[in-house]
């Protein structure tokens, strides 16, 4: 019968580390926003890059805590560098040197609006919208003009 038959083995399998490399585009993007202690836990996937914290990062929260989200999307890269997304302007990984573009009220409104932004920047690239200091998200300056890349599914709606 197939009682007596001896139970199979099965090979175990040594998982592989397997960290895929940061390009050169991802290596400056990494240097020039994020704070060089979190490097060691970014790395490419696809076309983004991702900061995965270290279990250890979240031995000290609070009991009763949830996790919700273990990975952070950092940005996605692009054929002329990378995006930066929005959770890392919000985020304690960002450096403070940070290029900057503060706001005064009726510009931060238009800002979390998803509405255009009338400033006379002379710099181009990314910089942090701020407001008072707050991060708010992140604006492109291209050519003169300003591109809001706040997340469409957060902006103000209502008056």
């Amino acid at each position: 019968t197939n009682l007596d038959k001896e139970e199979p083995t099965f090979k175990k399998h040594k998982k592989k580390s397997y960290k895929p490399k940061i390009t050169p585009a991802a290596q400056a993007f990494l240097s020039s926003y994020v704070k060089e202690s979190y490097w060691e836990h970014c790395s490419i996937r696809g076309d983004y890059l991702v900061y995965r914290p270290h279990y250890k990062e979240w031995e000290g929260l609070p009991e009763g805590l949830k996790m919700v989200k273990g990975e952070m999307l950092l940005g996605k890269v692009r054929p002329k560098g990378l995006t930066p997304f929005h959770d890392l302007a919000l985020s304690s990984l960002l450096v403070e040197n940070t290029s900057k573009l503060e706001l005064d009220l009726n510009e931060a409104l238009s800002f979390l609006r998803k509405q255009t932004i009338k400033a006379h920047v002379a710099e181009s690239g990314w910089k942090l919208a701020t407001y008072e200091g707050a991060a708010l998200g992140w604006i492109k300056i291209a050519g003169g003009k300003i591109k809001n890349h706040y997340p469409m599914n957060w902006r103000i709606r209502k008056h």
